[in-house]
């Protein structure tokens, strides 16, 4: 089922943060058209983030007060290569209701 979802690309960090949001007609499932967008804001910061290393996605639900499954968060972990200062790099998939 197709619906309205923000789609918000974030990176955090203490010294630096940058996002890209978009609100798109797209289905739960269409990963691939969800990760666009995150491959949007990487494009636009690699620099940057070549001094970072990065782990691996881990996935949590976005659950609304009521329990519903309205989306999800992938997020990855950035360590500063040289301070060691931690921040992160998401992707959130939300349901506009």
């Amino acid at each position: 089922m197709r619906n309205f979802y923000t789609i918000k690309a974030s990176f955090l960090h203490k010294e630096f943060t940058a996002s890209i949001e978009k609100e798109v007609l797209t289905s739960l499932d269409n990963r691939a058209r969800h990760l666009q967008i995150l491959e949007e804001l990487e494009d636009k910061i690699s620099e940057y983030l070549k001094e970072f290393q990065l782990t691996d996605f881990y996935e949590m639900p976005f659950i609304d007060v009521e329990g519903k499954d309205n989306g999800y968060f992938l997020r990855k972990l950035a360590i500063n290569k040289k301070s060691g200062l931690k921040g992160k790099l998401e992707l959130m998939v939300k349901r506009i209701d």
